[in-house]
């Protein structure tokens, strides 16, 4: 996983005498392009990268940066462009434009409708769907999520997943050795959120 370019520079702070941080993309696109040669070199076949900023109502000048963004980082390996914590509906336009081969969304906290991700972005792209919350501790409802999304199933290639890092997630108990009984016990975390689901 990469925090992509543009989310990296909304995210900087200027220190001293403020400057456009947009200004430094094309220098930072070398690193970018750097990293992703290595992880092709060592047969990585596909690349998280995170782009959180387009959930937000960007600037123009920031939303238009994408396109030039992606086109420097095409062809080295296949990009799977991630969102969370929001929709993306308001940047479809300018997401579905870009030189990527997936879109992951954030669907527990996003409210993008999937049909319609479904049937606005290419067909050659994977659509992962964030529906296993990654924010707490409790077991997914997968049985209604199944039922929604399978009309989806045979459109294109689908991915369910998180809908964020699992950070703030709990680990299986189960498989902790070394915990101390006494400890286990207590603790709420006595399963897992991340069901196993096969369709």
């Amino acid at each position: 996983m990469l925090l992509g370019p543009v989310t990296y520079l909304w995210l900087g702070k200027v220190k001293g005498e403020q400057f456009d941080r947009l200004s430094l993309l094309n220098d930072i696109l070398p690193v970018y392009q750097q990293v992703l040669a290595e992880l092709a070199k060592r047969g990585i076949e596909w690349v998280q990268i995170d782009e959180p900023a387009l959930v937000l109502e960007l600037p123009k000048a920031w939303l238009e940066a994408f396109k030039p963004a992606y086109t420097a980082l095409q062809g080295q390996v296949k990009l799977l462009l991630t969102t969370y914590f929001d929709s993306i509906g308001h940047n479809l336009d300018t997401i579905r434009e870009l030189p990527v081969q997936g879109l992951h969304v954030d669907l527990v906290a996003g409210k993008d409708d999937a049909a319609v991700l479904n049937n606005a972005l290419p067909k050659e792209w994977v659509l992962s769907l964030g529906v296993i919350n990654g924010r707490n501790v409790w077991r997914a409802d997968v049985s209604s999520w199944f039922e929604r999304l399978q009309p989806l199933v045979g459109s294109r290639p689908l991915w369910i997943g998180t809908s964020c890092s699992l950070l703030h997630s709990p680990i299986d108990l189960s498989v902790e050795s070394r915990l101390d009984e006494e400890v286990k016990a207590g603790s709420p975390l006595h399963c897992k959120n991340v069901p196993s689901w096969r369709c």
